[in-house]
């Protein structure tokens, strides 16, 4: 009966003891090493404001965790919140961790201490932790505005980086005021649409989280000092925190004076340059078209056309064509740029056209490069003939000797009718005559030909061209009909065969019957069907969006 008894006053007095507030501190690790990490966890069923002051030699990490769990005993449950945190020490020595506070109703509780002995490391461990962890500590939030140099030349780009770093992670941004540089530059931004996020990065040994808003990529193009001058936001989060970032200083160096080419614009970088003519041979009034490409990196942004000396024999056409084709990377801009000029043919003979130069400059090497095309010609064939002037001479040498005999070879007056040779053509005429007088209608009848000659497509050959371009399932058959079709209706605009002119020539000439747009849409169009033809994978899917898109356009060029 006494055992009976004090079963349940044993479960109310355990019952009672879970009920009661406590506070309890624990760690992995009572004897770590130098730069050993360790786990600090606080416990409480009281709440979840834990406050622990750390010694000063403890480095805390960021992976900070807080939780809370249910405790059931005897059929009683009870909340239980906890957080843990890493971290490593510095220096080796004793320390005490604790006591931890947690205040609920005006009540303040705290945990037990814990007494920590950090063991040393031999001499080369103190030199590399000296390394990871300076003595000069940075502050648990900084703004910084980094430049990838500050040293540069007039035109080179320097890549720009705006960042916060933090301890703790803010959820918004307030009252942005951005950087100003007070001298000519060009600004283009990188990543614009990219979505912003904290970062988790090692800075002089301690762990921050790292939010990079802005990536710009600049083109100064004055020289001189050039500030950066701060940049201001109020973090929000965690309460509001004003940060302001340091400015910074770019010296930017003149371009050389001495040696500097008579035709350099402003270009710097490293380039490389290639010349092209559309056709070998054109006829007096044709039009063929001269492209000059730069590739290469740099401040392509600011180039300018090259300078084309035509001779009195070619006259251009119409305005240049510009072509850009290069995207915007850490060290400038990435790509090409093609002008294409339409050029018209005068004279009928060899024409030579002077080499196109280009000049830019380096600034890796710090030195100047001049370009130049090779000669380009037309008609090559004319400049032959000069050669051969003899050769006609001396052939006409010979048909004058071979007449001469000719003339010694026919036969005389005397013995007309005796002369075998007479007679047996006289012989064959006769027999002509009696064949063509049997057949008189066959040889005197009347006979139309048939010169075929190039007619101007109408709107209704464009309709049916289409219609037939989109019909066939085969992806090889259906391009080749599209492609068909747009030199169709390019032939119906401009009233003239598109198939004998090169691309370029036809985009020249349609400037002069439609606008711009449309033009930039049939060029489109044909780099995605030249795009579809060349790919080793193609898609149905896309390749009938593809049929479809091409359907819409053609039809609004109609319109």
């Amino acid at each position: 009966m006494k055992v009976l008894l004090y079963i349940p006053f044993f479960f109310s007095i355990s019952w009672s003891l879970c009920q009661s507030p406590y506070v309890l501190l624990e760690v992995s690790n009572l004897q770590p090493k130098v730069g050993e990490y360790i786990t600090v966890q606080m416990s409480s069923n009281i709440g979840s404001n834990f406050e622990l002051n750390f010694p000063a030699e403890f480095q805390s990490g960021m992976n900070v965790m807080s939780g809370m769990r249910q405790n059931i005993v005897n059929g009683s449950s009870s909340t239980i919140y906890h957080q843990t945190l890493t971290g490593f020490f510095m220096e080796p020595g004793s320390y005490t961790f604790g006591p931890v506070k947690v205040k609920s109703k005006k009540k303040s509780y705290k945990s037990n201490k814990l007494s920590v002995f950090v063991k040393g490391s031999n001499q080369t461990q103190k030199k590399q932790q000296k390394n990871i962890a300076p003595r000069t500590k940075r502050p648990a939030i900084f703004a910084e505005t980094k430049p990838s140099k500050l040293k540069i030349y007039r035109g080179e780009p320097v890549y720009l980086q705006s960042s916060i770093f933090s301890k703790k992670e803010f959820s918004s941004i307030r009252n942005y005021n951005p950087y100003k540089i007070e001298v000519n530059y060009d600004e283009f931004k990188m990543n614009a649409s990219k979505e912003l996020d904290w970062i988790r990065v090692a800075i002089e040994g301690q762990e921050y989280l790292k939010l990079q808003f802005e990536e710009n990529v600049i083109f100064l193009n004055e020289p001189g000092e050039a500030t950066i001058q701060p940049f201001e936001m109020v973090l929000a989060g965690y309460g509001s925190y004003v940060v302001r970032s340091e400015a910074k200083k770019i010296e930017v160096l003149d371009l050389p004076r001495e040696k500097q080419p008579l035709n350099f614009s402003g270009l710097v970088g490293d380039f490389q340059l290639k010349v092209s003519l559309s056709d070998s041979n054109a006829n007096a009034n044709d039009i063929v078209s001269l492209a000059i490409e730069i590739n290469g990196r740099g401040n392509l942004h600011q180039m300018r056309m090259p300078e084309l000396v035509l001779p009195n024999s070619l006259e251009l056409y119409s305005d240049p064509i510009t072509t850009d084709s290069y995207q915007l990377t850490k060290s400038g801009f990435k790509g090409n740029i093609i002008y294409t000029y339409p050029i018209r043919v005068l004279q009928d003979g060899y024409i030579r056209i002077s080499p196109v130069e280009l000049s830019f400059f380096n600034p890796k090497n710090e030195h100047y490069k001049v370009l130049k095309s090779q000669n380009l010609e037309l008609n090559t064939f004319g400049e032959k003939l000069k050669s051969t002037e003899g050769r006609e001479a001396l052939q006409k040498e010979v048909e004058t000797e071979s007449k001469a005999v000719s003339k010694n070879l026919k036969p005389s007056k005397d013995g007309f009718w005796q002369n075998a040779y007479v007679l047996s053509c006289l012989s064959v005429l006769l027999l002509l005559l009696l064949f063509f007088f049997k057949n008189p209608k066959k040889w005197l009848g009347p006979k139309r030909i048939k010169q075929q000659g190039f007619k101007p497509p109408k709107l209704i050959d464009v309709k049916n061209a289409l219609e037939a371009a989109i019909g066939p399932s085969d992806t090889i058959e259906s391009i080749a009909l599209m492609e068909q079709c747009l030199f169709i209706y390019c032939s119906y605009v401009l009233s003239q065969d598109s198939v004998r002119l090169s691309r370029n020539e036809i985009y020249v000439l349609l400037s002069n019957h439609i606008d711009s747009e449309k033009i930039e849409e049939i060029r489109q169009l044909f780099t995605v069907l030249d795009t579809y033809r060349y790919s080793k994978h193609t898609d149905s899917l896309s390749f009938d969006d593809l049929r479809d898109s091409f359907k819409k356009q053609v039809s609004g060029f109609l319109a």
